[in-house]
């Protein structure tokens, strides 16, 4: 295969997964950013692995999703969680601590 159709095809796999991300919470995927770009990558990498045009098709579609990332992180803002500890409830000998998730939102990066 050469290399237009790779790119055709790394170009055409990034617009599905984008796609897909952005059915869930976009913002909340920017704000855990190494994670999900590790684990998408990894993840189409071993989804396209068999040939050499196969794995060169993950990971140019990994750069491109990276790309993207960092672009839509620093545009959109992003989003992440943060734990709240309210104090302390005693359970037989262990002592428990109440806590609780709170969504803490980040706004994009300002223009200067």
């Amino acid at each position: 295969m050469d290399i237009g159709g790779i790119l055709f095809l790394a170009l055409l796999s990034t617009v599905a997964i984008l796609m897909l991300l952005h059915e869930l919470d976009m913002r909340l995927i920017a704000g855990y950013m190494a994670v999900a770009d590790i684990a998408i990558s990894f993840l189409v990498l071993i989804f396209t692995a068999g040939t050499i045009s196969g794995l060169m098709i993950g990971a140019i579609t990994g750069l491109f999703l990276s790309l993207y990332l960092r672009w839509y992180r620093r545009t959109n803002g992003f989003s992440r969680f943060r734990i709240i500890v309210e104090g302390e409830e005693k359970i037989g000998f262990f002592t428990h601590k109440k806590r609780r998730l709170e969504r803490v939102e980040f706004d994009p990066v300002p223009k200067s």
